[in-house]
């Protein structure tokens, strides 16, 4: 595209003989987008040629999510893709299956459908493989693995916030502490702080109830904070920290209780991670 960088693109293709059906798949990295997006197109091939190019799905698969993987069994691991939802696999990847029962797609015609979902973030405590959290396009959600299906614990948020927003962020230590970042989930877009008033809020016992942690943030401020955009080191007390796409990076030594602005005036912030 003009004003952007060319970016390496992989391509993988299944080969067709004539009058059989081509698929190609293509992968583009995002750069600081800190995701990769896909596509898939299918063609009946003639001779040398193929006519009648039709996208069969167009999706996004953050980076970060795959980082999903079982701590007792490398080959086992979950993914979230935009527009496609939660996939496990536990075969290495060979095989896939969708993970979405119980989460809402209020965007979709059909009711609870299997796959078409749009998780924004998906974490798996590493203390406990068999629990997964998932900031959702449609709310905030929990599973516990042997059960099988998303419980969604921001119906617990206060109902003037509601439980739409991007990121999700785990306690390094605590399989029950969580926290999101939540902004405007009407139709106002892009997404913002609810009533311009922006707060973390924090759950210890795995969603039962939140607590707001604003003190230190502006207001009024209309702060959009991504999906990736939030994160947390392994200090005790945890520290977290947020960027914004109007260029300002907060933090928080005491996990959540006081924020700071570290800077301001950047360019939008996409991703914010501590190593």
């Amino acid at each position: 595209m003009p004003g952007h960088p060319r970016r390496a693109c992989s391509e993988r293709k299944t080969a067709a003989a004539p009058g059989k059906v081509l698929r190609v798949s293509m992968s583009i990295p995002c750069g600081t987008r800190g995701a990769d997006r896909y596509w898939a197109f299918e063609s009946t091939a003639s001779k040398r040629y193929s006519s009648g190019w039709s996208m069969l799905a167009s999706y996004s698969i953050d980076r970060r999510d795959v980082r999903n993987i079982d701590p007792r069994n490398p080959k086992h691991m979950y993914i979230g893709m935009s527009s496609g939802g939660v996939f496990e696999t536990t075969d290495g990847g060979s095989d896939w299956k969708p993970l979405n029962k119980g989460c809402a797609a209020d965007f979709l015609p059909v009711p609870d459908p299997e796959f078409g979902h749009d998780p924004h973030s998906v974490s798996l405590h590493p203390l406990m493989p068999d629990r997964l959290y998932q900031q959702n396009h449609c709310g905030i959600y929990r599973m516990e693995r042997p059960e099988g299906a998303w419980i969604r614990i921001g119906n617990n948020m206060p109902k003037k916030v509601g439980d739409i927003g991007f990121p999700i962020v785990l306690h390094p230590r605590d399989p029950d502490t969580v926290w999101v970042f939540p902004m405007d989930g009407t139709g106002v877009w892009p997404r913002t702080s609810p009533e311009g008033k922006p707060a973390g809020y924090v759950t210890r016992n795995a969603g039962k109830t939140w607590k707001r942690l604003d003190t230190g943030l502006p207001k009024p401020a209309w702060f959009t904070v991504k999906r990736q955009a939030m994160a947390s080191d392994r200090h005790d007390p945890v520290g977290l920290y947020l960027g914004t796409t109007s260029g300002e990076l907060w933090a928080s030594r005491n996990e959540g209780a006081k924020w700071t602005c570290l800077a301001n005036h950047l360019p939008e912030i996409y991703s914010v991670e501590v190593t």
